[in-house]
């Protein structure tokens, strides 16, 4: 609040598709990046009285740190002559999202086409408040719950990626076993790079707020497959979901999917292909 003023500092990565690739891009490359803020009731998290004593958020500083490597002569002479008859090829992921609405009183939902065209790698899903998603003070924004939601399946070309993910989810004052097992496993399987794990386990999946499923559309069964190029699928995706028992609020259905891309640089240092 403007009476209770602090100050915090912050430090991380900038999350787009060109700056987590991991190779470095050629000097002389025009590059523009533009920031732009969510409203403050998205990303603050406040009291009820929030709207009377007006949080704010204001960006006192902000430096972005690059890292630059010189390259000896012989190098970038060799890059150049090679640049004169070839392109410099970089894979990335594109991230893509998209968020539908889940309609009151249903207990089923198919959603159909939601990808056209090239279709992407890696897909997760996870439903959201209506209200709270749109940015509320006392609510988290990303709080993906489970809304008895009983099963999920996608769809590529009219055929199941798979087999459905079947789940019972109880609430925490009840005596029932929650069945989860297999949706949970897919934030190893599918989200998280091979090796790594992610600080989620099972009563934070259930109940804290990270109900999320997760779809391998990757050719050869390896989502985080970047270091080369694959073909890009094309198609239809589709995803179909059923209740245990009727909304009774308004739904967002949150989508982040991953696409494999691909840019060229010439020797002009013009992007000629960027698909």
């Amino acid at each position: 609040a403007a009476n209770d003023p602090k100050t915090f500092e912050f430090y991380g990565n900038l999350h787009t598709d060109i700056t987590l690739q991991p190779k470095l891009i050629m000097s002389g490359v025009d590059m523009k990046m533009r920031l732009t803020r969510s409203k403050s009731a998205f990303y603050l998290r406040a009291d009820a009285d929030a709207a009377a004593t007006s949080p704010y958020f204001n960006i006192d500083e902000i430096y972005l740190y690059i890292r630059r490597v010189k390259l000896n002569n012989e190098v970038f002479l060799n890059i150049d002559k090679y640049l004169s008859s070839e392109t410099a090829k970089y894979s990335l992921d594109r991230v893509e999202t998209k968020i539908l609405t889940v309609e009151v009183g249903i207990s089923n939902k198919q959603f159909d086409n939601l990808f056209l065209g090239n279709l992407p790698r890696r897909v997760i899903v996870g439903l959201l408040d209506h209200a709270g998603s749109d940015g509320v003070y006392a609510t988290n924004p990303l709080h993906f719950s489970p809304y008895d939601l009983r099963s999920i399946n996608a769809f590529v070309n009219g055929m199941p990626v798979g087999k459905e993910y079947e789940c019972k989810f109880e609430a925490t004052t009840s005596t029932a076993p929650t069945r989860c097992a297999r949706a949970y496993a897919s934030l190893y399987n599918v989200a998280t790079p091979a090796g790594m794990g992610h600080g989620i386990n099972m009563d934070d999946y259930a109940n804290n707020g990270y109900t999320l499923f997760c779809f391998d559309l990757s050719p050869d069964a390896n989502p985080d497959g970047c270091d080369y190029l694959n073909p890009i699928q094309t198609g239809t995706f589709s995803m179909r979901m059923t209740f245990g028992t009727q909304t009774t609020a308004a739904l967002n259905l949150f989508i982040y999917a991953e696409h494999s891309g691909l840019i060229e640089i010439d020797k002009t240092r013009s992007i000629i292909n960027n698909v």
